[in-house]
């Protein structure tokens, strides 16, 4: 399921991106660490290249965006699909001692949808303390919600006036938080189509980079509740990062689109670009709604520079607007000289995953698309991972699965009778 199309203006950033570009080899060295599909986290060696690569990545989007890795973060762990996924978001609620913090677009009043209401309601049974946040627009059916509700769960609507003077401002995220100490985010929202029927990722992770998600679900729970911050949120938020000793470091940021707070407006599209053009080797990019012009460009630019682009979108969409643009950006790629693939072709799935990863040592992954909406209006959270065997993984496990289901995307010309259209479409991109 997508989101409701609302109007916007156009956001330069270029001349942002050549400053950031002059600063790159300032800053001081990351850290690096590993984390295998498993998510076993292991010291890696990297040559001095990788190194390199990654510092420069990092000091660009760190110009760009005001934000910082943090490197005090442990037991990262990615998931592929909801067979994997969703016993990780209940194993979270089920060891929860004090507080369980969610925020999510979608909870379905479906089978799923009330075994996690009712994992929820068991939590504060048990004297948990549980806060939910959902989206007024992507929730239609709230009777899932209204159980919770009278069963001890606090519950909160994000978006409630839907439409104010300064557009639609939708919280989109996906974030899953225990006692302020470990964190699940990523695209998938609660649901039997979710867990079941698309593909999508997830990722966990323990540290600095919790404390950080949770300040961004504090934001949004004031908003939505007119600032009835529980003792338990700020307990969450105050109390220390617990970690054995003998545990490996991952460096971590934590980038969003928040339109109200102050330097996050763009942050995500800030990185996802400074990523792209501090880019030496190859990016590889899998988005299900792929229609921002800037972010097209960058790529388009990065092919020019030499830099190898692999470009994954659904061969078929839940959403009939974006096969249109769907091969308006394929023919644009293509044309470019960037490597196309359309997914879900031999497993006849929707693939709702948003994953990007740069010269096999960054990767980026969460809730945020690549159009104009999730890059301007919207409540979005991602996670940046700077770990060259993450990074590794996530090309081998996710993208090596996705290309051998997929097929090549070919330019496909349009009649001219249907160009008045697709021009038509496209331009209403422009306001989504």
């Amino acid at each position: 399921m997508g989101y409701l199309i609302m109007f916007k203006a156009k956001v330069g950033f270029t001349s942002l991106v050549l400053v950031s570009m002059l600063l790159i080899g300032c800053g001081q060295q990351l850290p690096l660490t590993s984390v295998n599909s498993l998510g076993v986290i292991t010291a890696q060696s990297v040559d001095d290249a990788s190194t390199n690569n990654l510092q420069n990545i990092n000091n660009a989007i760190d110009f760009a965006t005001s934000t910082k890795s943090s490197t005090n973060n442990y037991n990262v762990k990615f998931y592929m699909d909801g067979k994997n996924a969703y016993p990780a978001m209940e194993e979270l609620i089920v060891n929860a001692k004090e507080s369980i913090n969610i925020e999510l677009y979608i909870f379905k009043d479906d089978y799923t949808g009330k075994r996690f209401a009712d994992a929820l309601v068991q939590k504060v049974k048990e004297g948990v303390e549980v806060n939910l946040i959902y989206d007024y627009l992507g929730n239609t059916n709230v009777k899932v919600m209204n159980y919770m509700a009278k069963n001890g769960v606090r519950i909160e609507t994000y978006n409630k006036e839907l439409l104010t003077k300064t557009g639609v401002n939708i919280s989109h995220r996906k974030i899953f938080i225990a006692d302020g100490q470990r964190a699940i985010i990523g695209g998938m929202n609660i649901g039997e189509e979710y867990e079941s029927k698309w593909h999508d990722t997830m990722v966990s992770y323990e540290g600095d980079a919790v404390k950080a998600t949770l300040k961004e679900f504090i934001y949004d729970w004031n908003k939505a509740s007119g600032s009835k911050l529980t003792t338990l949120m700020q307990k969450a938020l105050e109390n220390p990062i617990v970690a054995k000793d003998e545990l490996k470091k991952s460096p971590l940021r934590v980038a969003v689109t928040s339109p109200k707070e102050q330097g996050k407006k763009i942050a995500i599209k800030r990185m996802f670009l400074s990523a792209i053009d501090t880019a030496k080797d190859n990016i590889k990019v899998a988005m299900p709604y792929f229609s921002d012009d800037d972010f097209i460009n960058h790529l388009l630019n990065a092919k020019k520079r030499g830099v190898k682009v692999t470009a994954l979108m659904p061969s078929k969409s839940d959403q009939k607007l974006f096969d249109i643009l769907s091969t308006v950006t394929t023919n644009q790629l293509v044309q470019g000289g960037v490597e196309v693939f359309r997914t879900g072709v031999k497993d006849n799935t929707f693939s709702h995953s948003k994953v990007m990863t740069v010269d096999n040592v960054w990767t980026t992954l969460g809730s945020c698309n690549a159009d104009y909406r999730a890059f301007n209006d919207n409540q979005e959270l991602n996670i940046g991972i700077s770990d060259p065997e993450f990074t590794q993984n996530i090309n081998k496990e996710f993208f090596g699965y996705h290309i051998d289901n997929s097929e090549k995307g070919q330019f496909k010309k349009i009649p001219w009778y249907k160009k008045p259209f697709y021009s038509l479409i496209e331009g209403l991109d422009d306001l989504f």
